[in-house]
């Protein structure tokens, strides 16, 4: 302590008058090492270092063996600032609010649910978009944001459209004593139906409107004969980009008495 100790922490100036306290450890051994709290601030400003105030640093040096300089912190797997950090994550979901690219490249994008992209520094109002897969060359797009809407600028070759590689048809007959529905079969495409007109051939029946509507309505909401769908009268047909045949069901609506109210439909399926 500060006085007539000097093996102990602290030690007085000119302790044979009394001096100031200077504060100090004392290590055995070593001696007093002193205590110094710094303090920092512009000329005739005095400012104690702290955690409001923190030690400005400025980092000098960077990129001196290298021949490169940085306006920030090189991050990557070494310390070169070139070498890319690699990330995994295993059982987790990596979510980044927002990516800036300046001065450089984003090279691929795997898979995103929802992609933004914005080029252009002034309202962001044009970028190019290059559609690269493993059989097609890669080919420029030019997308802008018009007055109307987005405009898609650029020569688009469509080679090819995947055609349905199954199919389905058939014919039945439908009253209006009972609600039909068609046997399940999965479609690529989609569905036509064909409400026949009268045919002695086909047993002198068919001439009734056909009424379709979803599977899965209650006798209350689409009873037999119904009218509350899309109607066919005899004649008509109407092609649906349904998935599936089951997705729909069917009644012949009562035209009146001495009429034939049967339909005699045709579908077709792909």
């Amino acid at each position: 302590m500060a006085g007539g100790n000097t093996a102990a922490d602290n030690i007085t100036l000119n302790l044979g008058t009394g001096g100031a306290d200077v504060a100090t450890e004392f290590i055995s051994s070593v001696g007093h090492v002193q205590l110094i709290k710094l303090d920092v601030g512009d000329a005739n400003t005095s400012t104690l270092v702290s955690s409001t105030d923190p030690l400005p640093v400025q980092v000098q040096g960077l990129g001196i063996t290298t021949g490169r300089d940085y306006d920030f912190f090189p991050v990557a797997g070494s310390t070169d600032g070139s070498t890319p950090v690699a990330v995994s994550i295993a059982g987790a979901t990596l979510t980044v609010d927002e990516v800036g690219v300046s001065g450089g490249t984003l090279d691929t994008v795997h898979r995103v649910d929802e992609t933004y992209l914005m080029g252009g520094s002034a309202g962001y109002t044009a970028i190019d978009v290059k559609v690269v897969s493993s059989d097609v060359a890669g080919q420029e797009i030019g997308v802008t944001a018009g007055a109307g809407g987005v405009e898609v600028t650029g020569s688009i070759d469509i080679d090819n459209i995947a055609m349905p590689t199954v199919c389905t048809a058939g014919f039945m007959l439908v009253g209006t004593g009972a609600t039909t529905a068609l046997s399940s079969f999965a479609l690529e495409s989609g569905l036509k139906l064909k409400n026949y007109i009268q045919d002695n051939d086909l047993g002198n029946s068919g001439g009734g409107y056909l009424t379709i509507a979803p599977i899965g309505l209650t006798a209350e909401a689409f009873p037999v004969g119904a009218t509350n769908g899309l109607i066919l009268a005899p004649g008509e047909e109407v092609f649906l980009e349904i998935a599936n045949v089951n997705l729909i069901q069917l009644t012949a609506t009562n035209r009146g008495a001495g009429l034939d109210n049967q339909v005699a439909l045709s579908y077709f399926g792909s």
